[in-house]
């Protein structure tokens, strides 16, 4: 479960060997291109299964391949109200309304769901990338005009200091608790309570342990942090050379090809001349 997860919804009694049943049958349809066969399968499913998330997604799929897009968008709002924060359900969200020519609220999709999908236990790394590339495309391709909103960076941050301070946090939570701890391993060693002091000691133990993990965690959380502002200014620097101190491309002027054909010996001087004139002319 992610830090911030929700607790798992009833899937109507839906056995792990009917659901692998349906996943393998969906699979095979799938594959083969029975995308008709595939749809009555997954709806058929649907119907006796709407809390399962792995029967919404695959319904979602199919409709989305089939471009019933506004059916799509149904299932998938309908889905994130039972799955909220579920990254594959945002994701495709805002690849329905892209391909529904609304630009403006597949980006909104993308970007408020970057602020949640990096707490989503089912948000695999690529799919992370995957939110980061579409948004970064639909920006490119739109003509709408984001002045003022924030960019995939200043998200990415964000996230990021969320994550450090819900660290510290939980290193404060938990040294309170050592704290406590102690306490009363000093009140039970007082009171020569050695099963009273083993077990403090052992809760002890699993609070520095604790500690430990969340401390490695803030150390690679920070890292992130560092890296992407490093990437971000290695962009800005990038583009800021580039309009600076802009290269020529020598190879677009034909006099230039023409020296170069002349040196090399692959023409004579007279009829470099000629072919110069000929390009002065035109």
């Amino acid at each position: 479960m992610g830090l911030f997860g929700r607790k798992k919804k009833p899937d109507d009694e839906l056995n792990d060997s009917t659901l692998y049943q349906f996943l393998g049958d969906y699979a095979d349809l799938y594959t083969k291109k029975k995308y008709d066969e595939c749809l009555k399968l997954a709806e058929s499913f649907y119907e006796q299964y709407p809390n399962n998330l792995d029967v919404i997604k695959n319904i979602c799929e199919i409709n989305l391949k089939k471009e019933n897009y506004e059916k799509c968008k149904i299932l998938l709002n309908k889905g994130l109200e039972q799955y909220p924060g579920n990254s594959y359900l945002i994701y495709y969200l805002s690849i329905v309304f892209y391909e529904l020519d609304d630009v403006k609220m597949a980006s909104n999709i993308l970007r408020e769901g970057l602020k949640t999908i990096y707490w989503d236990a089912d948000c695999t790394e690529q799919r992370y990338k995957n939110f980061l590339t579409t948004l970064e495309n639909i920006m490119t391709v739109s003509d709408e005009n984001y002045e003022g909103d924030e960019t995939i960076t200043d998200i990415r941050i964000t996230q990021i200091d969320q994550a450090i301070d819900e660290n510290h946090t939980q290193t404060l939570w938990l040294m309170e608790k050592k704290k406590e701890y102690l306490n009363k391993k000093t009140w039970a060693i007082a009171s020569q309570s050695d099963i009273e002091i083993e077990g403090w000691e052992d809760l002890e133990m699993d609070v520095d342990e604790e500690l430990k993990q969340i401390r490695n965690e803030r150390i690679v959380l920070q890292k992130e942090r560092q890296k992407i502002i490093d990437e971000n200014n290695s962009k800005e620097q990038d583009i800021h050379n580039s309009q600076k101190n802009p290269i020529p491309n020598l190879n677009d002027d034909p006099v230039v090809l023409l020296k170069l054909r002349l040196a090399k010996g692959e023409i004579t001087k007279e009829e470099f001349q000629d072919l110069k004139s000929t390009l002065e002319d035109d």
